[in-house]
């Protein structure tokens, strides 16, 4: 799978927009992505692999379950479900020098 940067190319003043979802340049990434799931919580707190990082404290690796669940997957089980904005094709660039032209990002030409 090739690495894939939704958007190299803010417009300026781009990230005024953080609050309701930025803007994108290419918005072909954002109807996929990797779905994590999380295994129910008795399932993780008792698998040794998972509370050995608290000293084997099932209640430590329940609470710490928990808590990831909480506030990384805003308390669902699939990132599938976790709220997140829209995602919105940004508008064109206007070239500069010569030649204006409106594209995706921004085009440098060189002046006469």
């Amino acid at each position: 799978m090739k690495p894939d940067r939704a958007n190299p190319y803010f417009k300026p003043l781009g990230y005024n927009k953080l609050k309701h979802g930025l803007q994108t340049f290419a918005n072909t990434p954002c109807g996929g992505g990797i779905t994590a799931t999380l295994a129910p919580t008795a399932q993780v707190a008792n698998d040794p692999a998972f509370n050995s990082r608290l000293g084997g404290d099932v209640a430590k690796a329940t609470d710490l379950y928990n808590r990831l669940k909480d506030f990384a997957f805003a308390n669902v089980s699939s990132t599938d479900d976790v709220p997140h904005p829209g995602c919105r094709k940004q508008g064109t660039f206007k070239s500069i020098g010569i030649s204006p032209e409106f594209r995706d990002y921004l085009h440098v030409r060189k002046q006469p």
